[in-house]
């Protein structure tokens, strides 16, 4: 048995997977996937369950972006939590929301990097609002031993050398052959990612776009009245002064790992999402790309699979979503060279090369525009939104 949720594709011919084909491609004659090399052609937004009679094997993407859950006594495994089940709320998962350590992510991380690392190898920080039921990290093979009740996790790598190609390439290629013959959206910011992408896109397919947030106005107003911005989806999500209501409405689709007040706009915009074959975002530029030097790949990840990656388990189940800058071959492509200037120059010969006038107005990005208590609301809350949210998560839950 396997299933896959979220969407894989093969990381050279960019096309999606089916069960079938996954299985050939990655569990053929490897039922215990002890030959982990072949995970370097899967790419995508994902996580992969693969039963037969000895493991339950759980696969996750690179980045965490479909995270999934599993029952250190029982074994069992699932995306999203069942009420018919037996749960019982986690106290360390509580103490670590009433702290509210990460305001990017809303994460449980501690915001010392010494401190994170050792929580992230040992696999203390991939624990959930419910005791017995922890996270599949991000970039792992969970191995769930049915007969002797085991569990094993590895870490496989992220960095695939196949066929490397040059970062423009591998990124346009990925747009262009995903896209094909499909319905696109695209959320076109005022950075450079997002722009680069829709610039990809514009002339190739049928492509639409939407813009929330502060960043609405510089787009609509400045780009879009000079250039053929064309087919913008835009309901904005303002209706703070009846924000609980939307958090009661959606916060059991985040499992209680996310924080509904950074990202309900997010889900405010899903009911469009039936109009479209597949979404192409820019998440992965800054911290894959970029590469900090300070900060390692395993703290972007964390944040991710205990944040923000539930978030995208909602989109993911509305519409194929993928990410061109979330590719290994890319992450070789540009592996140990550390520079927000290469991301910047990638975007750019993208741009130039495919929708030039784009590159005659300024780009914002960071605390100005993108920043995520800006871009997402331009709306400050002033309690712990955290711990609020999973309040109301478990109000809703146990009710």
């Amino acid at each position: 048995m396997i299933k896959i949720y979220g969407t894989v594709y093969h990381s050279l011919d960019y096309t999606i997977l089916d069960n079938d084909s996954l299985f050939d491609l990655v569990f053929k004659g490897n039922k215990d996937l002890s030959d982990i090399s072949r995970l370097d052609y899967v790419d995508g937004i994902f996580s992969i369950l693969y039963e037969n009679e000895d493991y339950k094997i759980i696969v996750s993407d690179a980045y965490g972006l479909y995270p999934l859950f599993y029952n250190i006594d029982t074994l069992e495994v699932t995306d999203n939590f069942n009420k018919n089940l037996d749960y019982q709320s986690n106290s360390k998962y509580i103490n670590l929301a009433e702290k509210n350590l990460d305001k990017s992510y809303h994460s449980l991380l501690s915001g010392n990097i010494h401190t994170d690392i050792k929580d992230i190898i040992t696999r203390r920080i991939f624990i959930s609002p419910f005791k017995y039921w922890n996270i599949v990290p991000p970039a792992s093979i969970a191995y769930l031993d049915k007969k002797n009740k085991n569990i094993k996790i590895v870490y496989y790598n992220i960095y695939s050398e196949l066929e490397p190609q040059q970062p423009e390439y591998l990124i346009e290629n990925c747009l262009l052959r995903l896209s094909r013959d499909k319905k696109v959206l695209v959320p076109l910011s005022a950075g450079y990612d997002s722009r680069a992408i829709f610039s990809v896109l514009i002339n190739n397919t049928n492509v639409s776009r939407y813009t929330y947030g502060s960043e609405s106005y510089f787009i609509d107003n400045i780009i879009g009245s000079d250039l053929d911005i064309k087919n913008c989806i835009y309901d904005h999500f303002n209706d703070y002064d009846n924000y609980d209501y939307y958090v009661k409405k959606y916060c059991l689709t985040m499992n209680g790992m996310g924080d509904m007040y950074y990202k309900v706009h997010n889900l405010y915009i899903q009911k469009y999402f039936k109009n479209y074959d597949i979404l192409f975002t820019g998440d992965g530029s800054n911290e894959f790309i970029e590469n900090h030097k300070k900060i390692p790949y395993y703290i972007y990840t964390a944040q991710y699979v205990t944040g923000d990656g539930h978030h995208y388990k909602t989109q993911c189940n509305n519409i194929i979503s993928l990410s061109p800058y979330c590719q290994k071959r890319l992450l070789y492509a540009v592996k140990n060279k550390n520079s927000q200037e290469l991301r910047i120059n990638i975007c750019k010969n993208l741009i130039q090369k495919y929708y030039k006038k784009l590159l005659e107005y300024p780009f914002y990005s960071g605390s100005e525009y993108t920043k995520n208590d800006n871009s997402n609301f331009g709306h400050k809350f002033n309690f712990n939104t955290k711990k609020k949210y999973l309040d109301i998560f478990y109000e809703e839950f146990f009710s």
